[in-house]
């Protein structure tokens, strides 16, 4: 992330282990349902819709991290909306113009990490048995050896900020999984438009 390298950054995530991994039927039962974008559910049995499934896996990561940008970078100007009417040319040049100044990458290569926070630190459900038994219904589906959700601690600008992973155990190696994941999930600061990176601010451990 310090230098901006964003291939880097999706080589840590499981892409084709995790499509080759997902038990399809443990995935669909836990869910109860199917739609057209669940493509890593039929993989396993097509070789070409594997090759699909894998592309999509990189896709839908890489807008997790162009998500991330946006939330970071929107003008203070547009406040929280993300559809915008540009109604005419002076419109369309004040937004480019206030997207240009824009300065995530600048924020990216001045941040450090301080250290981690375990999720239980947020909230007391996290350890329950009912939350366990529905980790391992996830790391059933996914069909990885263990999932854990981890909270980096980072700062850049004197402010410090909680990057929620969620990462997943194949074997011996250890992957990312999604930017987010289930912690961040229930504790209520997952936003699609925010990749698992929030405020400490937004969220105090205690």
């Amino acid at each position: 992330m310090k230098e901006n390298d964003v291939a880097g950054m999706l080589s840590t995530f499981a892409i084709e282990t995790y499509v080759d991994s997902l038990d399809a039927r443990a995935y669909l039962a836990r869910n109860g349902s199917f739609g057209s974008s669940s493509q890593a559910a039929l993989a396993a049995t097509d070789p070409y819709m594997r090759q699909i499934a894998v592309a999509s896996r990189y896709a839908d990561l890489a807008d997790g991290l162009w998500y991330q940008y946006i939330a970071a970078a929107w003008p203070e100007e547009y406040e929280s909306s993300r559809a915008l009417t540009l109604s005419d040319d002076a419109a369309v040049e004040e937004f480019l113009s206030l997207m240009d100044a824009a300065e995530f990458s600048t924020f990216l290569q001045g941040m450090d990490l301080t250290g981690f926070v375990s999720p239980a630190a947020f909230s007391e459900y996290y350890q329950t048995s009912g939350n366990m038994n529905a980790i391992a219904s996830m790391a059933e589906a996914y069909g990885c050896d263990e999932l854990a959700d981890v909270v980096a601690c980072v700062e850049s600008g004197g402010e410090e900020y909680y990057q929620f992973m969620h990462c997943a155990r194949y074997g011996n190696l250890w992957y990312n999984l999604s930017l987010g994941g289930y912690a961040a999930n229930f504790l209520g600061v997952y936003d699609f438009y925010n990749g698992g990176f929030v405020p400490a601010s937004a969220l105090a451990a205690g």
